[in-house]
């Protein structure tokens, strides 16, 4: 997403990065944003687990918190941390990559089905991958299920903070 965005010319040395995520995007995009030299804002939610909100401000991200009152995934807390992200990104200089919404998402996301693809040209019986948003584990099993239909996909979830089992 930064690399197309950047080759777009819509991100430039300078900018800061917005997202909303709590899971792998957070951690790969603060990574990403430290060895390119942006800042990044992260909005996420308490209700994920610490150890990812530990995982993403320690790459340099700057976490912004929508407080879940329950500690717990409600059906509007996403859109809540959407509309966060939204709202830090209309700030001077904020470049919004929107994982939820950007087709440059996709392309990560394929290069890893097409890794695991390659390295296992006589099929693959499960993929397994930890949730935050869900938006690597969805992407990649695209590729896997294309490819080998009858693949099994185990997303697991920290008990803390469930997206999917509650």
């Amino acid at each position: 997403m930064v690399e197309e965005a950047e080759r777009r010319g819509e991100l430039k040395a300078g900018m800061t990065i917005v997202e909303a995520t709590g899971g792998s995007t957070g951690a790969s995009l603060a990574f990403v944003s430290a060895v390119k030299g942006y800042r990044f804002l992260v909005a996420c939610s308490d209700a994920f687990s610490k150890e990812k909100l530990r995982t993403i401000s320690s790459l340099g991200a700057e976490v912004n918190l929508v407080h879940s009152p329950s500690g717990k995934f409600t059906a509007d807390l996403i859109p809540s941390i959407v509309r966060r992200a939204e709202e830090l990104s209309r700030a001077e200089g904020h470049y919004y990559t929107n994982q939820f919404h950007n087709n440059d998402a996709l392309i990560g996301y394929a290069t890893i089905g097409h890794e695991l693809t390659s390295q296992f040209s006589d099929g693959i019986d499960a993929f397994c991958g930890a949730v935050g948003t869900a938006g690597m584990v969805t992407g990649v099993a695209r590729v896997l299920r294309s490819k080998y239909p009858s693949t099994k996909i185990v997303v697991l979830e920290p008990a803390e903070s469930p997206l999917l089992t509650e």
